[in-house]
């Protein structure tokens, strides 16, 4: 309570993520590695139905490259070049440069308040704007598919911004929200449903640079949807990344087949868990593998047919089928896991896992 309390009392823009530590320290669930080695130590847990303490084998990392085709090219060189800030000495990053070059984002949706006739500028807009140029490097970094999903949820809340301004109103934050993806005839109706004197995320068009503003935002939005196009055409051929996987799993299963010295089955030495940042790339992984799988085009691949997991572990179908996050299925993440892991994850009757 006490923290909460300093933290109320803080001035939002002295706060750093190093305010969130204690906090943190207090409410995460901590499980890695280190945690284990540092706090159960001599600890023991039944595996493959014997007692035994815990240990953990030696992790060995190696990066594996793939080239990108001529669609993958064109589109990271449009996205960095968009997202681009010039950080060398002299360099033009202004406001005019960057309007005057139509393949440059200015993410003017995400700082209204540089458009403001009285000057007063949020420099919270400002640091967000940053964290969405991040964002979607990451996203670029993930997969094309994650990419486009996110660069068209853009575009519609650009034209939900657009359609506001146009009405005469600056929108931000929920209100905004609100606003996106809805039909023409709810659009209004909800617009004048708004509680406009009382809400902070919504101001007059009349106390910014109006026509400015809408340009820019127009700018961006054609930008944004010029983006996803190439996105679209990116993860719509053939993926290099999921073709590498695919190299891999056969690699993996072939090398399964061998006698291993430690007396560990085939069947667990070509188990395979993917993990990635972002939902979106696995569900693309994970379509473009089932495919494969039923059509048994690649016959070296048969030993995986029938055993590929529901695409996220924990998340419920529903959810991940809507397009959403968040919810998890504890229920369906334990089958998942026994399922993987039997002899450590699963239950046992008589001594044995079932």
């Amino acid at each position: 309570r006490a923290y909460i309390k300093r933290a109320q009392d803080t001035d939002p823009e002295n706060l750093t993520p190093e305010h969130l530590f204690d906090l943190m320290d207090q409410v995460a669930v901590r499980r890695t590695r280190k945690f284990v080695k540092d706090n159960y130590a001599n600890d023991r847990v039944m595996i493959r139905g014997e007692e035994q303490t815990i240990k953990f084998p030696t992790a060995k990392s190696y990066r594996i490259e793939y080239e990108l085709d001529e669609a993958g090219l064109k589109l990271v060189d449009a996205m960095l070049y968009a997202l681009e800030i010039d950080e060398s000495e002299g360099g033009d990053n202004s406001y005019f440069f960057r309007r005057g070059d139509e393949k440059h984002l200015m993410l003017a949706r995400y700082t209204p308040s540089a458009y403001r006739l009285d000057g007063d500028l949020e420099n919270h807009q400002i640091t967000n704007a940053g964290l969405l140029r991040s964002a979607l490097l990451k996203r670029l970094e993930s997969s094309p598919v994650a990419l486009y999903k996110t660069l068209r949820k853009l575009s519609a809340a650009h034209a939900a911004f657009i359609r506001a301004c146009e009405t005469g109103y600056v929108m931000v934050g929920s209100a905004l929200t609100e606003l996106t993806n809805t039909e023409d005839d709810e659009f209004m109706n909800i617009l004048n449903g708004f509680d406009v004197e009382n809400r902070k995320d919504i101001d007059s068009i009349s106390e910014y640079q109006g026509e400015m503003l809408i340009e820019d935002v127009k700018s961006d939005k054609k930008l944004i949807d010029d983006l996803a196009e190439l996105a679209r055409l990116a993860y719509q051929g053939a993926d290099p990344k999921y073709n590498e996987l695919v190299e891999q799993l056969v690699k993996i299963a072939e090398e399964s087949k061998q006698i291993d010295a430690n007396g560990v089955s085939g069947q667990d030495r070509r188990k395979v868990i993917v993990f990635s940042t972002f939902a979106d790339t696995i569900l693309d992984l994970h379509e473009r593998l089932s495919a494969e799988l039923k059509t048994s085009s690649n016959p070296k691949l048969s030993i995986y047919a029938g055993r590929l997991a529901p695409p996220i572990m924990g998340a419920y179908a529903s959810t991940q089928e809507a397009g959403g996050s968040g919810g998890v299925d504890q229920g369906g993440r334990a089958s998942t896991l026994a399922g993987f892991a039997p002899i450590t994850a699963g239950e046992y009757r008589d001594g044995k896992p079932i």
